[in-house]
């Protein structure tokens, strides 16, 4: 299934935002609801308590938050669970000065650190038992500024001249994704004033491009804030505490209708995508208009550079012993790469052995040593078995519509570069036709923020919508 409890995990992290009167002491609760109109279930947990610094006029802020969400499927359900806990320090001015991040996801802990330093970001990633450390540079002309700090100069701007649409206030965000730390712009536009006098703005980032209604007051606290992504909806409201978080469901299996015949796995199957979606031309896809033709065989071209699709990355853990030694002992007596390719899909389908989808998204590491998770988890051990046996390989994320299946469903797949072009690769799903997948996203090797914030907008224009059959359309 689609990594969409990851993406949700790491969209609230990325957006929520707390905030009291300057440099006083505070201790606020939220809760956040997940939902469609019908229903609207609590889902996230949020503990705020700040602090100034007396030494430097400064503040310390801890935010934690638990989050539970319910994917159900076929009659059954799972449940995920993910905590986090993070430690901020700014300076007089909410300049982020350093950040402690420890966040606890299915069973694994990550821990991130960074250090700022003028413009340059020492950060430093804990994942495994494995550190790895990494130079970040905040943009020209922003400004990486504290949790709170950042609503209290929403505050302060709205009282001195908003920000537009057309011309937003621009500053710098740093964030865990996809177990790396990241800095990426983030826009505030003002919306104007609330009915109830407070500061509405539409938030939105590299990471989270669909934007985030923010309501905050003139001293810059937060008073409510929503995000919309397709038929889902998101609300974070103040708490007088802790509340029992039972669950949302987000049913990846439902989100987008199939209309016309089911595809039938042809050399090529042409779909009618909704309005103003695009899908990222590739070897397999070709869009034009509103059609897109996805081929069973890819074209044959150049690889332009293979290092990036052989490379290690924080969910590809190829350099680790236990692994690299698995790999090695299903590569036996197999010569050629299309011999590789085949005995690894049936390793990684053997590997996996539990179905398990309250796994939000396991990298390669945690499949083979749990054994356990959806198609994230076979894509993610597949990738990385590819690389470690040198063929490069990409991990795709999209949808597919199984011969006579009714809906399109959120899914992970793999390509791997075998005798001058890509071959389709699926250990969740093996002999399922690539003209059957959609893929949503362009590969990224080095970039899960920019990936993670591709999808996101491509499902907001996907939720609630259809994808119909029109294989006797032809291109022009």
């Amino acid at each position: 299934m689609l990594p969409l409890p990851a993406l949700v995990a790491w969209l609230l992290g990325a957006v929520l935002l707390a905030a009291d009167e300057a440099n006083a002491a505070s201790d606020r609760w939220f809760v956040a609801r997940l939902g469609t109109e019908a229903a609207m279930h609590p889902m996230l947990s949020l503990h705020v308590v700040s602090s100034p610094i007396p030494e430097g006029g400064g503040r310390s802020t801890v935010l934690e938050w638990t989050i539970a969400l319910r994917r159900p499927l076929q009659g059954r359900e799972w449940r995920i669970e993910m905590r986090r806990r993070q430690e901020e320090r700014e300076d007089a001015t909410g300049r982020l000065q350093s950040l402690r991040i420890e966040q606890d996801v299915d069973q694994v802990r990550t821990v991130a650190t960074a250090a700022v330093q003028g413009e340059r970001v020492l950060a430093e990633v804990a994942r495994h038992g494995v550190r790895s450390a990494r130079e970040l540079v905040v943009p020209s002309g922003l400004t990486l500024l504290g949790t709170l700090a950042f609503q209290q100069r929403l505050a302060a701007l709205a009282e001195r001249s908003p920000p537009t649409a057309e011309a937003p206030w621009r500053t710098a965000l740093l964030e865990l994704v996809g177990g790396e730390l990241v800095v990426a712009e983030q826009r505030a536009s003002f919306r104007g004033i609330a009915e109830d006098g407070g500061l509405g703005y539409d938030i939105a980032s590299d990471l989270v491009p669909t934007p985030t209604a923010l309501v905050v007051s003139r001293r810059g606290e937060l008073m409510r804030m929503d995000l919309r992504l397709g038929w889902l909806r998101f609300e974070l409201r103040p708490a007088s505490g802790p509340v029992a978080l039972f669950g949302a469901a987000i049913d990846a299996a439902s989100m987008v209708a199939g209309a016309g015949p089911a595809p039938r796995g042809a050399e090529r199957e042409r779909y009618r995508l909704p309005e103003g979606l695009r899908v990222p031309d590739d070897a397999f896809q070709t869009q034009v208009g509103d059609i897109v033709e996805v081929r069973s065989e890819a074209r044959a071209e150049p690889l332009a550079e293979s290092a990036p699709w052989l490379s290690r990355t924080a969910f590809l853990e190829i350099d680790d012993p236990e692994l690299v030694a698995w790999v090695q002992d299903a590569l036996t007596g197999r010569s050629s790469a299309e011999e590789r390719l085949e005995a690894l899909v049936a390793a990684v389908r053997g590997r996996i052995t539990t179905r398990d989808l309250s796994v939000a998204d396991g990298s390669a590491l945690d499949a083979f040593r749990t054994r356990t998770g959806d198609c994230t988890e076979h894509a993610n051990l597949l990738c990385a078995a590819l690389r470690i046996a040198g063929i490069p390989a990409r991990r795709e994320i999209g949808l597919i519509r199984p011969p006579g299946a009714a809906h399109w469903v959120g899914h992970a797949w793999v390509s791997a570069w075998v005798d001058g072009r890509w071959r389709h690769a699926d250990a969740a799903h093996p002999g399922v036709p690539r003209s059957c997948y959609i893929a949503l996203v362009a590969a990224d090797p080095q970039s899960a923020s920019s990936t993670g914030g591709a999808l996101l907008a491509a499902l907001d224009r996907l939720m609630g919508r259809e994808i119909a059959t029109v294989t006797d359309q032809v291109l022009p």
